[in-house]
């Protein structure tokens, strides 16, 4: 079966390549039983140039000619994907043996899950829950921003990413459209996928970081009309 997965990049160091070709790696080794089509944004104009470029046969590398934004690059991923199930994913994962095909299963197992996310081993190491599939909307504790696989279709059901939400607040966002629609989303726990952290972070310029995250957070309480911040784990 043909997976599709979006991958956001902004690829300035070797080290920075090295980590997103191991991302793509793991994932695609970690199956026998899937085909991969990889969507991958770059926003560095200039990794061609120096030769972080990524020559997987599955990766098609789009370069936007625009500002970085976390959800719209995530929409036109989704505009071109043709598979029933999509893996959004940041660039700083590694792919345990197995977790793809964990997560297809999920759906299988429960035909009315629309989205899933892996199990992160740090993250996670403190949950208490033993069964497999974990049902719930709380970030980070269920719903893991940096990996979902998702049913293509949920999107003709919620619509698409709100592209207000350039970069933080965006799990925020999608965990409260779920809620809205009555959607199934649970963690995987027999899925594995290691999260290095906050690597796409330091990309943001210095100085800029606070404000920028400020100003998404009052736009998300605007907009579902809370003062709760749900971006903040409920372990």
């Amino acid at each position: 079966m043909l997976i599709n997965a979006i991958i956001l990049s902004n690829t300035k160091t070797v080290k920075y390549h090295d980590m997103v070709n191991r991302c793509i790696d793991t994932m695609i080794s970690s199956t026998p039983n899937h085909t991969f089509k990889v969507f991958l944004f770059e926003s560095n104009h200039e990794a061609k140039a120096n030769g972080w470029t990524f020559n997987q046969p599955e990766v098609e590398t789009i370069v936007p000619d625009e500002a970085f934004n976390f959800n719209r690059f995530y929409n036109l991923g989704l505009e071109k994907c043709t598979a029933e199930y999509v893996l959004l994913l940041n660039n700083d994962l590694i792919f345990e043996e197995g977790s793809v095909d964990k997560m297809v299963e999920a759906f299988a197992i429960d035909p009315e899950l629309w989205s899933v996310s892996p199990w992160e081993p740090k993250t996670h190491k403190t949950h208490k829950a033993s069964a497999n599939l974990i049902y719930g909307y709380t970030i980070i504790r269920y719903i893991c921003g940096w990996a979902l696989m998702v049913k293509k279709d949920l999107f003709n059901i919620i619509g698409p990413y709100d592209e207000r939400f350039v970069f933080w607040y965006q799990d925020n966002d999608y965990s409260e459209n779920l809620k809205k629609h009555g959607i199934k989303h649970a963690l995987v726990r027999d899925a594995v996928v290691h999260h290095l952290g906050s690597v796409s972070h330091k990309t943001i310029p210095k100085g800029q970081a606070w404000d920028f995250k400020q100003g998404l957070r009052q736009l998300f309480i605007d907009k579902w009309k809370t003062k709760k911040d749900e971006s903040k784990s409920l372990f």
